[in-house]
């Protein structure tokens, strides 16, 4: 069963805070040493309790001082790359908070407009509408305008390449008729060596009938292969 979702918020309750902290404790510091030991990677972690005088430190004093040592002697912009202090914690979750509510607030307002826009479609009057709500109405109208004038040149493109791809089919045609000794010898009319192997399917292409547009696209494409 999936965890049940953890709300971010200081614990009001003393006991279940005092509780929570002494478990996330013990799972921040196992974390550490797992992380230490699977990946051989130096660290160490500093915890102070509410209420503690002296901190909780994994895994000992002595090595906590040789990884900080190193830390230190790394160059400032290298010790500064990827902190964050709570003041800059702060300021990132208010700017998440920010852009969140930019875009709920836009979200509504393209709501509102499209239930104004089927208002106006189903004959209500607008005059009593405020300017900046038909000014978001203007922009939904010219928003789903572009959407249907690129959908009708997207239809306009397939159509002229299924025009064009019909008009090539009607080209071979008149040519596969001047040419009609070479398909009877092909087809075993006159004994050729395809029409052996087609057999009783020769008895298909003696026919001149070509309503079938899509036998005679096949029938084409044969021809110019035969010709390459």
């Amino acid at each position: 069963m999936a965890r049940k979702k953890v709300t971010l918020a200081w614990i009001a309750n003393d006991s279940a805070r005092k509780s929570s902290f002494k478990k996330r404790k013990r799972g921040l510091l196992k974390k550490i040493a797992e992380l230490s030991t699977l990946c051989g990677v130096p660290a160490f972690a500093v915890v102070y309790g509410p209420g503690d005088h002296t901190p909780d430190v994994w895994s000992s004093d002595s090595k906590a001082q040789t990884v900080l040592h190193r830390f230190k002697s790394l160059p400032e912009t290298d010790r500064n790359k990827k902190t964050m202090d709570h003041d800059g914690f702060l300021r990132q979750r208010i700017q998440k908070l920010r852009d969140q509510i930019q875009r709920q607030r836009r979200e509504n307002r393209e709501a509102a407009a499209a239930s104004l826009l089927n208002e106006g479609l189903a004959g209500k009057g607008i005059q009593s509408t405020a300017v900046d709500e038909l000014n978001e109405l203007s922009r939904l109208i010219e928003r789903r305008s572009a959407a249907v004038r690129e959908r009708i040149a997207v239809l306009r493109s397939e159509e002229a390449m299924a025009k064009e791809r019909i008009s090539a089919v009607g080209q071979v045609m008149p040519e596969m008729d001047d040419h009609k000794w070479f398909l009877d010898e092909m087809l075993g009319i006159g004994g050729g060596q395809l029409g052996d192997i087609l057999g009783g399917q020769s008895a298909y292409f003696q026919d001149n009938s070509w309503a079938n547009m899509e036998s005679a696209a096949l029938y084409g494409d044969y021809y110019a292969m035969m010709r390459s």
